[in-house]
């Protein structure tokens, strides 16, 4: 191979003196080069490797293992030369030095190099030894260090051959070249201990020529074993695998296809898994033998299938969760259109369970949803997968020929084994549940279509307060409504599709207006005005409260500004709910909306709910105190309708409660004197905690008069005024004061 003389300068030509010296000046492939080359290869886990030897002008290479035949010029060889250290080229396509050369663009391909300049004590270079590989990449730290011992070893060798052959009559001097020779060859086994991998090396015949210790570690080999021969080596290592059978036809293969580059996985009977990584050796062109690498990868292997397995189960109850379900729905249909056999698929719903959830707290929801899952799992079949899609809704795939009787009775004793009372840390919870079924293929035959049906199923079945429906597509049209309107509420938040709208408050010992509760509306193009009962426990199940709390605010807030450059001063009260307050960010992002509103804190009112406290008393607590010192206000909403302890109560800066329109309606009704009761008893308490009271469902001038003598603070309902849009207040307000003069607090209570 013959090079550019100009590359390489004067100082190169001392080298030409010590090759004649060592007879490789010029000389052909040399055998007695194979070894470095190979372990070269296996321990830099490179498929190519060779040794070269240059001069001033000229390269000869000495040994090349993985080209065949060798190339008779890749012109990598005189930058090691000329930089006397590591060189390295990761992607040789990429690099504009190397990018057109011939041996880059077209077979064999080289992509990556890395050599190691041969130097001597003196400073002089010899040769390099080098390795590549067709794909670009980067050696590692163990590699490099691995690769850099052996080229000193490679020349150590070729230092000691010289006086090898010219002294052998020289005792002292032969005894210390041989001893050196033999540290040498330590190093090399060294080397092959040092690495992570068991190395195994076989000759032509496939007899085992040498191995590691690594090797013997992995497959647990006795040490009296290792001079017994490698039948028995072999036999033993067949014995712990699982498919042993596998493993050795693999090894029969390479016998017909020596050239064969290999890599596969196998298990042991351990559990343990294996990679291994076999190349062949060539010595002149001919097949030499054979080197074994064996890397344990179990752990790698239990990660990976672990995180698979989480990626595919529910992280609570460990269930199939919805990928899972969707693949295992389309292998269904899959087999069900080749065999033309019919299935089901059942989605159940627990009923109530938010209110579980908002009264005992989520552990206890969880703690209910995996005893769920158990008691449903003692009824399934092992070709039956029971799934959880989120939250309290399941998902049961039947398998068989499966028909509408079938799915129905599997249904009903879903819900018998559900019958019996879960009793969760000494509490007894009474838990019924919704289930919707749909058939392959006489309801759909896709995995979406068979889900959006079932899902429609057991709507119907919620809506019609039967436990059990199979779909049907004659109520198709009208259970599709919670379905469009899930998918509607996310636009309709973002386009502003929603409104609000107010009601009034009034002070009872003034007569004047002091506030208004903001309640959120939503016309929709297809159904008109969609009550907010129905798409607020939409907005919670799909994740939308938030965005659409904070929607409220906004516009709540806009309109107090509006309103007080009119000259109208009122406060303005905002719901919150359960999930609103278990965000982390509540706080901050209600004191940013606050902030840009321009709106004093002390004209928000934050109104929550007794299972809002009950559901996370702790993080109430913190959200209460923090905004209140900011100056926000708190009301207690629907007081007396929960379970919430005084104890927290009396802690949290609320500044009003507000009484249940049940307990109002039925004070005014017969055998009301229990809920009047109730009533003045709730404003004692309150007023006692430093607390106002407001008075929700007013509707006729006798409830305003109990109220009034009952030292109620202020009022809300349809007495004062039906709910109405904010432009529309101030004209309201301005009536209100016209027909009720304010009065003065003092002389009333004279």
């Amino acid at each position: 191979m013959v090079l550019n003389p100009s590359s390489i300068d004067e100082s190169a030509r001392p080298r030409r003196k010590p090759l004649q010296r060592d007879r490789l000046f010029d000389a052909r492939f040399d055998a007695s080069f194979e070894d470095a080359a190979r372990l070269a290869r296996v321990v830099c886990r490179m498929p190519i490797a060779q040794i070269v030897f240059k001069d001033a002008e000229r390269c000869w290479r000495k040994s090349v293992i993985g080209l065949n035949p060798p190339l008779t010029h890749i012109g990598f060889c005189s930058h090691p030369f000329e930089k006397e250290c590591f060189f390295e080229v990761p992607n040789a396509l990429a690099d504009r030095r190397f990018s057109a050369e011939e041996w880059v663009i077209s077979d064999p391909e080289i992509r990556y190099y890395a050599g190691l300049p041969l130097m001597t004590e003196e400073r002089s270079t010899l040769g390099v030894l080098s390795v590549m590989d067709r794909q670009p990449r980067l050696m590692n730290a163990e590699q490099r260090a691995s690769f850099s011992t052996l080229a000193h070893l490679l020349v150590s060798e070729l230092m000691l051959r010289y006086p090898l052959n010219t002294v052998k009559n020289q005792d002292k001097k032969h005894k210390d070249m041989e001893a050196a020779l033999k540290r040498n060859l330590a190093l090399l086994d060294a080397t092959l201990a040092s690495t992570t991998d068991g190395i195994l090396v076989s000759d032509h015949h496939g007899n085992i020529v040498r191995f590691n210790r690594r090797f013997i570690k992995m497959w647990e080999i006795p040490e009296a074993m290792l001079q017994s021969g490698h039948e028995k080596i072999t036999l033993h290592v067949l014995d712990q695998l699982k498919e042993p059978e596998r493993f050795l036809a693999k090894i029969t293969q390479l016998y017909e296809t020596p050239d064969e580059v290999t890599y596969d996985v196998f298990e042991l009977k351990n559990g343990k898994i294996f990679e291994r990584y076999s190349n062949p050796q060539w010595i002149d062109g001919n097949y030499a033998g054979r080197v074994w690498s064996f890397r344990d990868t179990t752990e790698r292997h239990e990660q990976a299938a672990l995180l698979r397995h989480r990626a595919l189960h529910d992280g609570l109850t460990n269930l199939p969760n919805r990928v899972l379900l969707l693949d295992r729905l389309q292998q269904a249909i899959l087999l069900g259109r080749r065999e033309m056999k019919s299935f089901a698929v059942l989605l159940m719903d627990l009923d109530r369970f938010k209110e579980v959830n908002d009264t005992m707290g989520h552990r206890f929801g969880d703690i209910l949803l995996r005893q769920v899952s158990s008691r449903i799992m003692t009824i399934l079949r092992k070709s039956d997968t029971l799934a959880r899609l989120g939250g309290d809704e399941f998902a049961i795939l039947l398998l068989g020929q499966v028909t509408a009787e079938d799915a129905t009775q599997f249904a009903e004793k879903v819900l018998q084994v559900l019958e019996p009372s879960f009793v969760i840390e000494g509490v007894s919870l009474d838990i019924d549940a919704s289930i919707g079924i749909t058939l392959f293929p006489d309801h759909a035959d896709q995995v979406h279509s068979l889900l959006q049906k079932a899902d429609i199923a057991m709507y119907m079945a919620k809506s019609a307060e039967n436990s059990i429906m199979l779909y049907s597509s004659a109520r198709d049209k009208h259970s599709l409504k919670g379905l469009v309107l899930k998918s509607d509420l996310r636009h309709a938040i973002q386009n502003e599709h929603l409104f609000l709208i107010y009601q009034p408050k009034v002070n009872l010992k003034t007569n004047q207006v002091t506030g208004v509760e903001a309640l959120v509306r939503w016309k929709h193009p297809q159904f008109g005005i969609v009550s907010p009962d129905l798409f607020i426990p939409l907005a919670e199940q799909t994740g939308l409260i938030k965005p659409l709390t904070l929607w409220v605010l906004k516009e709540a807030l806009h309109q107090e500004r509006v309103w007080r450059a009119a000259g109208l001063d009122l406060c303005v009260a905002v719901n919150l709910s359960v999930r609103s307050l278990r965000d982390a960010k509540l706080s901050d992002q209600i004191l940013d909306v606050l902030g840009h509103s321009g709106v004093a804190p002390e004209k928000l009112e934050l109104e929550i709910t007794e299972s809002i406290i009950m559901d996370d008393p702790i993080r109430a607590m913190e959200i209460v105190t923090h905004l209140g010192k900011m100056g926000i206000k708190f009301a207690l909403d629907d007081f007396g309708t929960g379970y919430s302890s005084l104890s927290y109560l009396k802690k949290l800066p609320i500044s009003a409660v507000k009484i249940d329109k049940s307990f109002i309606a039925d004070m005014m009704g017969e055998g009301g004197n229990d809920d009047e009761v109730i009533v003045v008893s709730i404003i004692e308490l309150a007023h006692n905690l430093g607390m106002k009271v407001i008075a929700e469902g007013v509707e006729n001038q006798e409830t305003w008069n109990r109220l009034v003598a009952s030292r109620c603070d202020e009022v809300q309902g349809y007495f004062l005024s039906r709910p109405i849009p904010g432009d529309a207040l101030q004209d309201w307000a301005l009536k209100w004061a016209t027909t009720h003069p304010p009065q003065n607090s003092r002389k009333r209570r004279k």
